[in-house]
């Protein structure tokens, strides 16, 4: 029988152990499901609408990344309407190109060459002060945005909320294993 001095000392020696192990090898000796399988699939063309209801610029310039995750990960035919909701429409009034330029030229560059719809919410567009000619060409105003998403899941698009989402994965690996990084 173990008491919980031997208890500790086993608990120590594993743990040394497995500090003195690269994590990679320490990986392969610790894994009781084995090794994840990279798997294909055949999808159907998606009709995706991503809601920007965000504050934060980079934020926004995030659903244009998606976006562009989206249709490469997705048949062709596929579809993408982003939805500028809030605060997030000033990204997109011509007097503030020179600040968000970088953003709205993915944004343009995606219209362009991937098909991408953009829609101003009328409403958010109203309460900042804007009018339909203070906005960059490449949307359309709507009345309202919530009331657009609402139409385009009833015509069987998914609604995506990426601002509700973790966004940055780059990396993320190296918060446990620093040492890795190359």
């Amino acid at each position: 029988m173990l008491d919980s001095r031997r208890i500790a000392v086993l608990a120590a020696c594993g743990a040394l152990l497995f500090s003195q192990m690269p994590p990679a090898a320490a990986a392969e000796e610790f894994s009781p499901y084995g090794t994840a399988k990279a798997g294909t699939r055949n999808y159907s063309p998606m009709k995706y609408v991503l809601e920007s209801s965000t504050f934060e610029p980079a934020a926004v310039g995030d659903v244009f990344r998606i976006a562009t995750q989206a249709l490469s990960n997705s048949p062709a035919g596929s579809q993408v309407t982003v939805v500028i909701i809030g605060p997030g429409i000033r990204i997109f009034a011509k007097e503030n190109y020179e600040k968000y330029q970088a953003i709205v030229e993915r944004a343009a560059e995606l219209v362009r060459d991937k098909g991408v719809k953009i829609i101003y919410c009328g409403e958010s567009m109203k309460g900042a002060g804007y009018a339909a000619s203070d906005m960059h060409g490449l949307g359309e105003v709507v009345p309202g945005g919530y009331v657009e998403i609402a139409d385009l899941v009833g015509k069987g698009y998914v609604n995506i909320r990426p601002s509700e989402m973790l966004l940055r994965t780059k990396a993320v690996r190296y918060l446990e294993h620093p040492e890795l990084k190359k």
